[in-house]
């Protein structure tokens, strides 16, 4: 059993994988990682975290089994061609790392969290860039942060196009807002690339019906699917 753990700006998730098959995923606090490596007793272990402060927490559990924590150095399935590679977040390494485990064409990640952030990966397994922009949440509360008189709201389902009240118009704005530039980015993304595989990962990605050209992938475990081809990848070239 492998167990690839991802600590997020707002969540930590754990993916049990046996014999390259996802069959459990948890969440859980940071405070309780050791004690679930403990319980579940996994052959091998990787971690993904956009926190610096991981040192203790990989010594307290590489008592269990043998761990690799994921940076941008490391042997990966594709290949880096970002400029500045040690400033790229592990997240959007793994996110390309599930895009190439899922398809060998062409792919742009789009992972919708706290940011929105946009991977392209070429057909050849070359890693480009993209984009970072803001996620729901933060559009919401820097409406709400930068004025005097908006109110900080929760995001909402079945959102109006024409907002009637100034919560609704807030909702709108953010919503709309956010799934017309996901939809205009997909659309400049096919002009450049045949035969673009889209995929949407990310706590929010099940909350956009998107108006594609093409369907699109909502694939909410990627970065744990990710992780999961980043270890076993590691461990075929002995490292």
């Amino acid at each position: 059993m492998n167990l690839c753990i991802d600590i997020g700006n707002t969540r930590t998730k754990a993916g049990l994988f046996s014999n390259g098959e996802l069959v459990r995923v948890i969440t859980l606090k940071k405070e309780l990682i050791t004690q679930t490596v403990k319980d579940l007793n996994p052959k091998k272990i990787i971690f993904s975290s956009v926190s610096s402060e991981t040192e203790p927490l990989v010594k307290s559990v590489s008592e269990v089994a043998p761990v690799w924590t994921l940076h941008h150095a490391m042997p990966l399935p594709f290949r880096i061609a970002y400029k500045t590679p040690e400033t790229l977040g592990v997240d959007r390494i793994a996110g390309v790392a599930g895009a190439r485990h899922l398809t060998d064409k062409p792919a742009l990640v789009i992972d919708i969290g706290t940011c929105v952030t946009y991977d392209i990966v070429d057909a050849e397994g070359t890693y480009h860039g993209g984009s970072i922009s803001p996620g729901l949440r933060m559009r919401l509360r820097a409406m709400n942060h930068f004025t005097e008189r908006l109110p900080l709201i929760e995001t909402g389902d079945r959102v109006p196009l024409t907002g009637s009240t100034t919560e609704d118009a807030l909702r709108s704005g953010a919503t709309h807002g956010l799934r017309l530039e996901i939809e205009g980015i997909i659309r400049e993304y096919r002009k450049k690339f045949r035969d673009l595989a889209v995929i949407l990962c990310g706590g929010d990605s099940e909350f956009f019906e998107l108006e594609t050209e093409s369907p699109v992938m909502v694939k909410p475990e990627l970065v744990l699917i990710g992780l999961n081809s980043i270890l076993s990848h590691n461990v075929e070239a002995n490292v």
